[in-house]
């Protein structure tokens, strides 16, 4: 894909002009916070400001985000870095610093304009990321920020809807359900939230009933009735043994 390349030439990415900055210098140098050497190279070259890295589709801005980097990432917003360029999976920074977890630096790119309601190639936003940082901390931001629980992905995934299929903590599930998360919901393929709750309730390790009990309306029934049937079998299990004496 040629976006992926760059915006630039491979002569550009390559090659180095009179001064002798290349385009990976720059990127070596945004990635190790070389603060100094970043101003430096961006004087001799303001067009390197928002190349794309042809190894991984990541501009200077979103390279310094990964990083978390924030002295980085302030200069190259002071020097006109683009907020809302895209990286190969359609990431903007704003995407990759909730994805991280980083509260500091999200709050920064939002106060500096970043869209919130960006979408990735998936059609996720941050909403869905704050789930994939697994951190409550961030989720809890991105909603008082405006985040919207009912927002769904291509494939019809809400926060909640993703938080299940990720394997999330009940903390956060407990979070985006009182948050008013639908849990009657069915993703674009018409399967109910409450099933991938049961169909995934033992998959990462660990007995998932607390998970069920948050977004299955009928957990309640089901497990008295489960209960009820392996108590009855125990009672004809006694009978039968008596009967043998």
């Amino acid at each position: 894909m040629k976006w992926l390349e760059s915006q630039w030439s491979d002569e550009t990415w390559t090659n180095t002009d009179t001064d002798g900055t290349s385009a990976v210098c720059f990127a070596m140098a945004v990635r190790c916070g070389y603060l100094k050497q970043v101003q430096s190279m961006l004087e001799e070259r303001p067009g390197l400001i928002n190349i794309v890295n042809s190894n991984n589709g990541y501009t200077p801005l979103a390279t310094a985000v990964r990083q978390g980097d924030i002295n980085t990432i302030r200069l190259l917003l002071l020097s006109g870095a683009d907020l809302e360029q895209p990286s190969a999976a359609g990431l903007t920074p704003l995407h990759l610093a909730v994805l991280a977890g980083n509260v500091e630096l999200t709050e920064l790119l939002i106060d500096r304009g970043a869209d919130f309601h960006a979408r990735d190639w998936n059609g996720r936003r941050i909403e869905h990321y704050a789930v994939d940082s697994c951190d409550l901390g961030m989720i809890r931001y991105v909603f008082d920020k405006g985040g919207d629980v009912s927002v769904e992905d291509n494939n019809g995934w809400t926060p909640l809807f993703r938080a299940l299929c990720q394997g999330a903590k009940s903390s956060v599930i407990e979070e985006l359900v009182a948050r008013g998360s639908d849990v009657n919901l069915k993703d674009r393929a018409g399967l109910p939230l409450a099933s991938v709750a049961k169909i995934l309730k033992n998959r990462y390790g660990q007995n998932r009933d607390s998970i069920l009990r948050l977004v299955d309306c009928n957990y309640p029934h089901e497990k008295a009735q489960a209960n009820f049937t392996r108590l009855t079998k125990k009672v004809y299990s006694i009978h039968s043994m008596l009967k043998l004496l």
